[in-house]
């Protein structure tokens, strides 16, 4: 199909408190919604949503590259002959020019939901029959040593609602005072919790027995250890997670040693995700779902491939819904809460709030 219209509209929302991501802090999550109509009327959806600290294009250099291809990507053909699961944009549009990695990932949706639409084969994947409940990984932060009464508060709400697995990032403060916290959290969850340590890099093994600590504290992997670590916890039978690291890696030639892989669509491209779960499956290793603070349709959208490419899925990385402020449908984020069947379906049919606010590109 070609001779599509398509549209835009920028959105922002308030978060429920400030974020800091690789040293820089924002209190609203701002982003771009496409909608693009082919030339049968038919409508397809896909986000823009460059995390600040994460990408390195802004908001608005995203808009601006939208509005550069805008014109040649609307007479872009989906041809059954082009079609590749291995090649950026589905080999739908090998012409295309580098591309912010935001605005290559919100493309390569609008091209795939285009080729479902028309019925390609390979873009043609039965929903399987749901065997276990959908749940989500919490995300938590560990709190200052003289300010721990909210965070006590946090975790049991998160308890109450059936919360059993939890994201903290370790080795922002003194081990000796990040440990306590982490004992306290497992005495409050009880012997269900799963706790994923993300490292980021930094380097405790002088200062922890990991290995006791992952059977004490049921530590379910560490995350981005530095290189120091992997080998010690490979040698230990111990699982690591990789998850920055896979941004510099091509899924058709490379293999992480890691157990565990971190797939952020985003960060990485629609497509090249979807090669890191194929991947994975082949070669049994663990994928955990993971986003940059997009919205609720996004996410239903992501765990819809995740579900589909994956027989045995994890508990997503979607803590990130927690934090903001206005959810624009509850019951898109009730989904992640425990308990809650995965979507039967990707593409949710939502349209967000805003009215006549599209321009077209």
């Amino acid at each position: 199909m070609k001779q599509r219209k398509l549209e835009l509209a920028s959105w922002q929302r308030p978060l429920r408190s400030p974020v800091s991501i690789h040293g820089v802090t924002r209190s609203v999550r701002e982003g771009l919604w496409l909608r693009a109509e082919d030339s049968t009327g038919k409508l397809y959806r896909a986000e823009c949503a460059p995390l600040w600290g994460w990408h390195q294009e802004s908001v608005s250099e995203a808009k601006a590259a939208l509005k550069a291809v805008a014109h040649e990507f609307c007479h872009v053909q989906v041809k059954p002959e082009r079609v590749s699961l291995d090649s950026r944009y589905f080999g739908l549009w090998p012409e295309a020019p580098e591309l912010p990695v935001s605005v290559q990932t919100a493309l390569e949706l609008l091209l795939f939901q285009e080729a479902q639409i028309q019925g390609h084969p390979d873009f043609q994947r039965e929903t399987r029959a749901v065997k276990a409940p959908a749940e989500c990984a919490a995300l938590l932060s560990l709190p200052p040593s003289s300010a721990p009464e909210l965070w006590r508060e946090q975790v049991d709400s998160l308890v109450r609602r059936g919360y059993t697995t939890f994201k903290i990032k370790v080795g922002r403060q003194d081990w000796a005072l990040e440990e306590p916290y982490l004992r306290e959290l497992k005495e409050r969850v009880g012997p269900r919790l799963r706790l994923r340590c993300d490292l980021n890099q930094i380097d405790l093994l002088q200062t922890v027995n990991f290995a006791r600590l992952q059977e004490e504290l049921s530590i379910d992997y560490w995350e981005e250890p530095p290189e120091s670590w992997q080998k010690a916890l490979q040698s230990n039978g111990l699982s690591w997670a990789i998850d920055e690291g896979l941004r510099g890696l091509d899924p058709r030639k490379d293999t992480p040693d890691a157990s565990v892989w971190i797939l952020k669509p985003n960060a990485l491209g629609l497509q090249r995700s979807l090669h890191w779960m194929r991947k994975a499956q082949i070669l049994k290793r663990r994928v955990i779902l993971s986003n940059c603070y997009e919205s609720e349709w996004t996410l239903a959208t992501y765990a819809w491939f995740y579900h589909q490419l994956l027989a045995q899925p994890e508990a997503l990385g979607f803590g990130t819904l927690e934090q903001f402020s206005e959810p624009w449908r509850d019951k898109l984020l009730t989904i992640w809460e425990p308990g809650v069947p995965w979507p039967s379906q990707g593409f949710a049919p939502i349209d967000p709030p805003f009215g006549d606010c599209w321009e077209p590109l």
